[in-house]
């Protein structure tokens, strides 16, 4: 799927390029003046919908990271077993059991995805517990998504901490424990038990959202930055020629095919004389 849409961005900036070539190697063939404004839109509309795909293919191919954080007892140790299925994480009511860090795996929407129980933030004299808590900071800073969970059935108390959760696509607020008595409601965040299982199909749909976007829709995905890097240089270069002067848009495409050839394999200087004899009556 992504060979199919490259060949399209490459088949309308080679057809644009051949005309220029035409005109400028063979004058005196009345070669037509082709608009070129149409061809080269519909090019930097497709690499503008691929280059939307780069993050997200990028996280499917090496995986995503998702901190759990909340201060203790938020449920977080819960919901990571409710969302593996069985029980990774010591689960109890005393507050603070976890200490260090705890990972575990899954897929989500084929992502493969690792889950990170972190410490219970709160402000302790504890230095064993206060370390934990630097960590559970640093994890989060580092995760590709934070779920900020917060036990809904109790009165609701900010987290104590610099770390600017904000309400960016990195975060997704959860409010756990909602098979019990509600102490608070908040429109944004999701309601999910890790007892009866409600409101974890609409999480896992939001993780997938957040780490994939519209990506997840489509088949063509840039999935490494090499990829990525190359549909970019293509667009920068599709976007000069638009509106250059006939010589330098010629060179601006042949360095977009250039670009565009790191994807496809394909020989650009062949493609292009072909394509110059194909469509235009010159040299004949």
């Amino acid at each position: 799927a992504l060979g199919e849409r490259v060949e399209r961005v490459a088949a309308n900036v080679t057809r644009t390029l051949a005309a220029l070539q035409a005109m400028l190697d063979y004058p005196e063939e009345g070669v037509p003046d082709e608009d070129r404004a149409q061809p080269l839109a519909a090019a930097e509309h497709d690499l503008n919908e691929l280059l939307l795909t780069a993050r997200a293919g990028q996280v499917a191919t090496r995986g995503a990271r998702l901190a759990l954080i909340g201060r203790p007892n938020a449920g977080k140790s819960s919901l990571l077993n409710a969302l593996v299925g069985f029980e990774r994480s010591i689960v109890t009511p005393v507050a603070g059991t976890t200490r260090d860090y705890l990972e575990a795996g899954l897929e989500l929407a084929g992502v493969p995805v690792t889950l990170v129980d972190t410490a219970g933030i709160r402000d302790t004299a504890d230095a064993i517990e206060a370390a934990g808590v630097r960590q559970a900071l640093n994890l989060a800073g580092a995760a590709d998504l934070i779920l900020a969970l917060e036990d809904g059935s109790a009165p609701r108390e900010p987290l104590p901490t610099t770390l600017d959760l904000g309400s960016g696509p990195r975060v997704i607020r959860v409010r756990t424990k909602a098979d019990l008595t509600p102490a608070w409601t908040d429109p944004e965040a999701l309601n999910v038990s890790a007892v009866t299982g409600d409101g974890l199909g609409a999480l896992r749909e939001s993780i997938r959202a957040a780490l994939l976007g519209d990506a997840a829709r489509g088949e063509a995905w840039l999935t490494t930055e090499r990829q990525a890097d190359a549909a970019r240089r293509a667009l920068n270069h599709i976007q000069a020629a638009a509106h250059a002067p006939d010589d330098l848009a010629s060179y601006e495409l042949e360095e977009a095919l250039r670009a565009l050839a790191e994807l496809t394999g394909r020989d650009v200087q062949e493609d292009i004389v072909d394509a110059v004899f194909r469509n235009f009556c010159v040299g004949k």
